[in-house]
């Protein structure tokens, strides 16, 4: 939408045709189509070709397309681009988590059956009244802050997991939505390009316009797009 803003605002102000990009609505569109791209081209558009009919409007709409559209296409792109990092990140803990269980039991498997019987443990006793001497009360300090934290760490991963979770809905529909626009923006250039076809035909036969052979668009046929 954008797009087919500014490109009817340059056509518009173009008046003398004095710039070839935007002579005709079709050449007005493609161009700002390619400056979405990052392709201005402001020596040869501007300074070049430099426009004779307000000058100071041309040049208006023309920071404001900079500062507009390729800002937010770029915000777009990186939207998109977080999403794929979280999945990249998530399936390669995934990943290195099975190295390490395939990596255990390929030690596992280098040890004699004989050192595998003697070390493996079949039960395990614990006596709750026992007094704990001060060894043992180090260690189980030292381990509850390491819990405390992996604690900490899973509950602030969780949280965060959450927020990128959201923001991939939503980088989602706004794909969904940029997707539909494109079609529509399709959509309209074809339509155009008959019309431009259609008016040069006429120009070139000399004959009247006929209105009810050229495509439009109906508003409920706009309306049951948007």
């Amino acid at each position: 939408m954008f797009i087919i803003a500014f490109s009817f605002s340059f056509y518009m102000i173009n008046t003398n045709k004095d710039m070839r990009a935007f002579a005709t609505l079709y050449q007005s569109i493609f161009t700002s189509f390619v400056w979405m791209l990052g392709e201005f081209e402001y020596k040869d558009l501007l300074i070049d070709q430099p426009p004779t009919y307000l000058p100071w409007l041309h040049y208006f709409f023309f920071v404001l397309y900079v500062i507009c559209v390729p800002i937010i296409f770029l915000n777009l792109l990186i939207g998109l681009a977080v999403g794929d990092i979280d999945r990249i990140q998530s399936s390669a803990e995934l990943e290195v988590h099975a190295r390490q269980v395939e990596r255990l039991i390929q030690i596992e498997r280098g040890f004699s059956k004989m050192l595998r019987k003697r070390t493996k443990a079949f039960e395990h006793t614990e006596y709750p009244n026992v007094k704990s001497s001060v060894r043992k009360k180090i260690v189980d300090f030292l381990v509850s802050l390491v819990t405390q934290a992996r604690d900490r760490e899973g509950k602030e991963n969780t949280t965060l997991r959450t927020r990128l979770d959201k923001h991939e809905e939503r980088i989602t529909e706004v794909y969904t939505q940029l997707r539909k626009q494109t079609q529509q923006f399709t959509r309209v250039l074809q339509t155009i390009k008959h019309i431009e076809d259609y008016l040069n035909r006429t120009e070139t036969t000399g004959s009247s316009v006929d209105t009810s052979s050229i495509p439009s668009l109906h508003s409920e046929q706009i309306q049951s797009r948007l």
